[in-house]
Order: structure tokens, then sequence, then C-alpha cells
């Protein structure tokens, strides 16, 4: 809990710092969790998203070719080197990423005039915020979750609920919804953290299942099935946002269609991944398991894309989001009842 504490803490505090060399008289001024606009101007801007699009690709990677992940397992070795090519990486995405929204800033009249180095400080700062929040996600967090990977992603999504929550407030103040669109999107929430904690005891009745195992099989389906299908995309009609109507919704569709499509096919990827070595040893998880926590995942991913659209509010969370925070919760409870170890064990 400590941990947790101070990874909340971390990303807090660098919300709050603006980037080197902005005119801070151009940027909204109130900084508050109420209001995300600051972050967008913090060192901690990028966020995850170097780390995690650089993971995602080695996840992949890792299932469409299982001598990879075997060479991974055979030794430390193996396992520290895939970790330095992901780092490395990492901040060649981070410099990439950054360099455009430090170009986008420049157009968009908020540096100062005075700030010449700019682009290079924040570029610097930037993958220095990247390399800080990869050594948090290895060395922090529960073991069960393999590091604090899995614990800042949730931090993220949760940091955003504020502000939703008075977006929703001011819809139902001015009478775009009522009180029963407020209560829906209640139980709502409620009924996807239960069925996440159903998933979660379903994959966790087996006591061979260890528990990286199990938090791969639950998290990473549904963010891979999104990688893929916004590959998938590129597919559909170059002229299709040109139809009148009937664009968005489509792409919308076809999104989530395809997402929905290739959960369980990750799901299952997963299951064989971590299947026992040797033909006496027993199963982890029976096909009726797979297929139940196979379902869980489409409902979330469509029940929280339709939700939005049916009642006219904005999302809350996607249903990747859900499963990260209702594991993450469950983790702390049980990481909570028990004697933590000196160190978290690195991540897998």
């Amino acid at each position: 809990m400590v941990q947790m504490a101070a990874l909340f803490a971390v990303l807090v505090v660098g919300w709050h710092i603006p980037l080197p060399g902005l005119d801070l008289d151009n940027i909204p001024k109130r900084y508050s969790l109420l209001d995300s606009a600051p972050i967008l101007f913090s060192i901690f801007a990028l966020g995850l998203l170097p780390f995690f699009t650089v993971l995602a690709y080695v996840e992949v990677a890792k299932l469409a070719i299982p001598p990879l992940a075997k060479w991974q397992g055979s030794s430390i070795r193996n396992a520290r080197r895939l970790a330095v090519i992901v780092f490395v990486l990492s901040l060649a995405v981070a410099a990439w990423h950054g360099f455009g929204i430090l170009l986008a800033m420049i157009a968009g009249g908020i540096v100062r005039p005075d700030a010449i180095a700019f682009v290079p400080v924040g570029l610097a700062t930037f993958i220095g915020s990247t390399a800080l929040l990869i050594w948090l996600a290895d060395d922090f967090g529960p073991p069960d979750l393999g590091g604090g990977f899995w614990p800042l992603m949730a931090m993220m999504a949760i940091a955003g609920f504020p502000e939703q929550f008075s977006v929703l407030a001011n819809l139902f103040h001015v009478g775009q919804i009522s009180e029963r669109h407020l209560l829906v999107v209640v139980l709502s929430l409620v009924a996807g953290l239960a069925l996440v904690a159903f998933a979660n005891e379903l994959l966790s009745r087996n006591v061979s299942a260890g528990g990286v195992a199990k938090t791969s099989i639950l998290l990473w389906p549904s963010y891979l099935a999104g990688v893929v299908a916004g590959h998938a995309q590129v597919l559909l009609p170059s002229d299709l946002h040109d139809w009148p109507f009937v664009s968005v919704p489509f792409v919308e569709m076809a999104y989530v269609a395809i997402v929905t499509v290739l959960i369980p096919v990750f799901v299952f990827a997963y299951a064989g991944s971590f299947q026992p070595s040797k033909a006496k040893e027993p199963e982890r998880w029976p096909l009726p398991v797979l297929l139940a926590v196979s379902a869980i995942q489409m409902a979330l991913n469509v029940g929280t894309w339709l939700l939005p659209i049916s009642l006219g509010i904005p999302p809350m969370a996607s249903g990747g989001e859900l499963l990260v925070i209702g594991t993450v919760m469950l983790a702390l409870v049980a990481a909570s009842a028990h004697t933590p170890p000196s160190r978290a064990s690195r991540r897998r």
C-alpha cells in the first residue's frame, strides 16, 4: 500500500509540473484532478503510451512467435536483454511522439518567445519522464501483477473519473440527462467491476496458475485486440469518413466488432502459452473457464461502448480500463492481507 501511495504521489506531482518553456499565461491555470488539461502540458503528458505501445507489440510477437517467449523465459539473462530492448524502443517512441507534441505546442503559440531550446529540453523531459515511469513499473507494485505497470494504468484511468463525473453533473444541471441516467451509469460501473471480480475468481480457482499468468490472460487480450483492430481499419475504404451520417458510427462499429472477435483469440493464445510443459500436469484453465472469461471481456468491451451512445453521454471507461481497475483493486486487497516481500518481483 505504501508503494501504491508512492506511485500515485509521483503521478500527481508530475501532472502539476509544466514543461519548461511554456507560456503559463496561455494555458489553463486550474490545476486540479477535476481538470485534465494541465496533464496535457505536464512532464507526464505522454504517460505510459510509449512504454505501453512497445510492450503491446512485444506481447503480440511472443504470442505469434512462441520461440521468442521460450527464449525470454529460458534464462534471466535473456529476460534482461529483452527488457533492455523494450526500454530503448520505448524511449525512441517517447522521443518521436514528444517531438510531434512539442511542434504542436509551438504552432499553438503557448511557448515563451525566449524559450530558444524548447524542443531539445522538451525531448529530454519526455524521455526522462518515460524512463522514470518504466523504472517505477518494473520495481514497484504487487508481485502477482508483475510489478507496477498495471497499477499505473489503473491510476491514470481513475484520475480521469472526477472530471468525467463533473461533466455528467453539468449535463444533469442543464437538463440534458436525468437522475435515471446517472443511476444507470453508477449501476453499470458496479456491474462491470462485479464481472471483473467474477472473472478473477474463475481464473484463481486453479492453484497451479501463477498470478502473472492470470493477469496476462485477463488484461492483455482487450488491449492487444485494440492494437490489431486499429491496424485493420486501414483496410476500410479511404473515402469512408466522407460518407454523411454513417461514416463515424460505422467506423466505430467496425472497430468494436473487430476487437470483440479478437478478444477470445488472444485469451486462448495466452492460455496456450501458459499451459504446463509436462503431459501429466493438469491444465490450468478448462475450456468453460476460458469461454466465460472471453465472454466477460467481450461483454465489457461492447457494453462500455454501447451504453454512452444509448444514453447520449460521454464514455466513462473502456472495457480494458474496467478490467485493469478491478483487477488491481483485488490484487491490492489480497496483498494487504499478507506480509509484503522486501522487493516486488520484476515484470515478466
